[in-house]
């Protein structure tokens, strides 16, 4: 074993931890960077996103449905909205909306099924979590 720092890093997991959170470490960076791309100060889906870094996450739930009511095919905003119910533990609401935006659009396509399959993973369903990993290997780059 190498000199210990007192850092987090992946590979002090257990092999079985490393895939999952790499995948919700590269899905939040991509919601990040959609976020920066598409929207203002002004609008929901960008407030969901600032209250969802900030750990406000009953706001980030308020902000992403605020936007859902304007445009309900959003996928973007119903992947945040998943993040956002995952974060207060609130599993099955996280688990509907990372389904809805999976089958909704291209767009988010791949970062839900890291999603889900990083949720299910974590809630003990193995064989879905592995489902939803194959679903997201699959994909072709766009």
């Amino acid at each position: 074993m190498g000199k210990q720092t007192g850092r987090f890093s992946l590979a002090s997991l257990g092999r079985q931890y490393r895939a999952p959170l790499a995948a919700l470490a590269l899905a939040g960076a991509l919601l990040a960077l959609d976020h920066r791309v598409r929207s203002g100060d002004g609008d929901a889906y960008g407030l969901g996103n600032r209250e969802l870094e900030a750990g406000r996450f009953e706001s980030a739930v308020r902000a992403y449905s605020a936007a859902l009511r304007a445009n309900p095919a959003d996928s973007a905003a119903r992947l945040g909205l998943g993040r956002a119910y995952q974060a207060l533990g609130w599993a099955e609401e996280a688990l509907k909306e990372y389904e809805m935006s999976a089958t909704r659009a291209q767009e988010t396509l791949k970062q839900s099924y890291l999603s889900l399959s990083a949720l299910s993973e974590k809630l003990g369903n193995r064989e879905e979590a592995k489902r939803y990993a194959r679903a997201a290997q699959e994909l072709r780059p766009q």
